[in-house]
């Protein structure tokens, strides 16, 4: 298999994780370790065919799973690129299954056969692609948790003080634009302190998330 097609493991772990997916490894070690084992049936054989085979029908699983994880994750634009790019990967590595499957005398990556030559151009200029489909993705997820570090109270996620101001300014703004009425209501729980007395900081902590979970699901959006 080498050192590419473990590799490609890691990475299908890696995107997996960032999609906080739990942690399972049951399929990539079994994936690891059957593509092992074909791959020493392969050289025992002396089949090249088999060998491509095994690996490209390892890349087709792997770039197929991904495209599943991240296909639940379309609004996000750089989501939507990268799995249209992992698709395409797949079906260049469906080329190459069926380029062994038609061809078994001509395989391999210097081949002259059309498929082939057709599937290493494609590749290598889908795989740097996705490289920066990556990139894309994990700077839209960190400017995404810089923004909700700076907008949003780290315990309750509602916002903080510095963001209410600024959505209370547009809304004033708005409010003068329109001449539509405005309004500010201010809410406070009776006896918090004496929860945080009795049952400490740790179950006052708890009744603010809960708090802030409920005022925030019987909020409607703007518009």
């Amino acid at each position: 298999m080498g050192f590419g097609g473990a590799g490609l493991i890691l990475l299908y772990e890696g995107l997996r994780r960032f999609l906080q997916k739990p942690r399972d490894y049951r399929l990539s070690k079994t994936v690891f370790v059957t593509v092992i084992v074909l791959q020493i049936v392969a050289a025992v054989q002396q089949s090249i065919a088999l060998r491509y085979f095994v690996g490209g029908a390892m890349l087709v699983l792997l770039f197929s799973l991904t495209v599943f994880y991240f296909s639940r994750s379309l609004g996000i634009a750089s989501n939507r690129v990268f799995i249209g790019l992992t698709a395409a990967a797949a079906l260049v590595f469906v080329l190459r299954l069926v380029s062994v499957l038609t061809n078994q005398q001509q395989v391999g990556l210097y081949s002259g056969t059309p498929v082939q030559l057709t599937v290493n151009a494609l590749f290598t200029l889908v795989l740097p692609l996705m490289g920066m489909a990556l990139l894309y993705m994990a700077n839209q997820r960190a400017q995404q948790q810089l923004i909700t570090l700076a907008t949003r109270d780290s315990l309750t996620g509602v916002y903080n003080r510095r963001a209410f101001l600024d959505a209370a300014a547009l809304e004033l703004e708005r409010s003068r634009r329109y001449g539509s009425a405005l309004a500010v209501v201010q809410i406070d729980l009776d006896q918090f302190k004496r929860v945080n007395d009795r049952f400490g900081h740790q179950a006052g902590e708890r009744v603010l998330e809960n708090f802030a979970t409920r005022g925030a699901g019987v909020l409607r959006g703007s518009g």
